[in-house]
């Protein structure tokens, strides 16, 4: 997909985009390592904790490229690409923090295993003409009005 003609593309990194959930995160992190370390009494554990929330809040805690080219998207995390086709949708749900792609054109119970969810970049806008342009909305969900457009 690399060869493809780049469209669109932008960096999420909600841990510096949301200041206050990333001092939540600081201290409830903090906690659970006090706790652990404090029930057990072993650098290990504290260390084997540590790795544990790092690798289940990566998305929260590391920045993730999106690029949406001609024929598909790819998302670069801090381990690992996943690259798709636009053809792997079927349907875009939209969503106020962002757009959800399905595999599925009905709801499914699979579809958050093998959808892909879009954060919102700044460029919302620019998103969902790009979105619409290549995948089908859902007819019960169109797009969120931003909160500065509905005042």
């Amino acid at each position: 997909m690399s060869d493809e003609e780049l469209i669109f593309e932008w960096i999420s990194h909600p841990l510096r985009q949301s200041p206050r959930k990333a001092i939540l995160f600081w201290v409830a992190a903090g906690c659970a390592l006090g706790i652990v370390y404090a029930a057990f009494h072993a650098l290990g554990w504290v260390i084997l904790t540590a790795l544990f929330l790092i690798g289940s809040l990566r998305r929260f805690l590391f920045p993730t490229r999106y690029r949406l080219t001609t024929s598909g998207i790819e998302i670069r995390q801090a381990i690992g690409k996943v690259m798709r086709k636009w053809s792997d949708f079927k349907r875009a749900d939209f969503d106020r923090n962002g757009i959800f792609l399905s595999p599925f054109a009905k709801r499914s119970r699979l579809e958050n295993y093998r959808g892909i969810f879009l954060p919102y970049p700044t460029e919302r806008e620019r998103l969902e003409g790009i979105v619409r342009e290549r995948i089908r909305v859902a007819p019960w969900n169109k797009p969120q009005q931003q909160d500065s457009e509905r005042r």
